[in-house]
C-alpha cells in the first residue's frame, strides 16, 4: 500500500491543461527520450562487451518493463525504430560518450521515472458532480501497478508472457501469496469470509533488478490489536520488516 497524490487531468470541454498534468506529461516525454537512449546504449554495450554487459541480464525484460517508445503515433514509431536500427555501435558510441556524466545506467533512470509517475493518480470526478471529491476522502490506495517496469498481476486468471522464466516466477509468487492471504484472513476472522483473492493484485517487484516490492517498504501500518499477528506473518517473509510494523 502506498499513498498517491491525486491530480486533475486535462478537460477537453474547457480546453484547460492543469500544471500538475502538464508536469507529469513532461516526465513521460523524458521517459520516451530515455527509453530510446537506453535501447541505443544496450546495442552499443552488448557489441563492446558481449560476455560481461549487464544488458545481457536486463534486456530480455525490456518489453514487459515498457522500455520502448510507448506514446508515439504508429507512423512516427516506425520511422524512429527504423532510424535506430540503422545506427551501428560505432555510430552510437560517440553520442553516448557525450552523456558520460555521473549517472546510473539509462534503464535505471527510466525505472526511476516510472516509480515517480506511479505515485500520481488522476482524480477527475466530473461524473460524480462533486468538486475535489477524491481529495476529501483522504484515501490511501494500492496502485494497480506501480509503474511499467514494476510487475503487477492479478492473483487469479491465466497469464501469458513471452519470457518463460518470468512466467514461472509469477506462478510461484502467486501460489506463495495465496497462502499468505489465507493467513491474513485467519487473523481477521472466519477464513471462509476472508480475503477475496479475485480482487487482489500482486506487485512482485522490479522486472529489471533483483529487488522485490518489499525492498521498497519502510513501514507497515495496521490496526493496533493486530500488531503481534502481523509481525508473526511478516517474520516468514522479511526479518527486516518485523520491527517496522506500527499499530494505529
Amino acid at each position: 500500500m502506498c499513498p498517491v497524490t491525486y491530480y486533475y487531468g486535462p478537460d477537453p470541454s474547457k480546453g484547460s491543461y492543469p500544471l500538475s498534468s502538464a508536469n507529469l506529461h513532461a516526465l513521460l516525454e523524458i521517459r520516451e527520450l530515455l527509453s530510446q537512449l537506453t535501447l541505443l546504449e544496450a546495442k552499443q554495450d552488448l557489441a563492446d562487451n558481449p560476455t560481461t554487459s549487464e544488458y545481457q541480464k536486463v534486456q530480455p525484460f525490456f518489453k514487459e518493463a515498457g522500455i520502448e517508445l510507448l506514446y508515439q503515433p504508429v507512423e512516427r514509431l516506425s520511422i524512429l525504430h527504423r532510424k535506430r536500427e540503422m545506427l551501428s555501435p560505432e555510430q552510437i558510441r560517440p553520442v553516448l560518450e557525450c552523456l558520460q556524466t555521473d549517472k546510473r545506467p539509462l534503464w535505471q533512470l527510466v525505472e526511476a521515472i516510472d516509480l515517480i509517475v506511479g505515485l500520481f493518480q488522476n482524480a477527475d470526478s466530473s461524473s460524480l458532480g462533486t468538486s475535489m471529491y477524491y481529495y476529501s476522502q483522504m484515501e490511501w490506495r494500492i496502485t494497480r501497478s506501480l509503474a511499467p517496469s514494476f510487475l503487477g498481476v492479478p492473483m487469479e486468471g491465466e497469464l501469458h508472457f513471452d519470457n518463460d522464466e518470468l512466467e514461472n516466477r509469477i506462478d510461484s509468487a502467486r501460489m506463495s501469496k495465496a497462502k499468505s492471504l489465507l493467513k491474513v484472513s485467519e487473523i481477521y476472522g472466519d477464513p471462509s469470509e476472508g480475503v477475496d483473492i479475485g480482487q487482489c493484485y500482486l506487485v512482485i517487484g522490479s522486472l529489471l533488478t533483483s529487488k522485490k516490492f518489499r525492498d521498497y517498504v519502510d513501514v507497515i501500518i495496521c490496526p493496533a490489536p493486530f500488531v503481534s499477528e502481523v509481525r508473526t506473518l511478516i517474520s516468514g517473509i522479511s526479518e527486516r520488516l518485523v520491527n517496522k510494523v506500527v499499530g494505529t
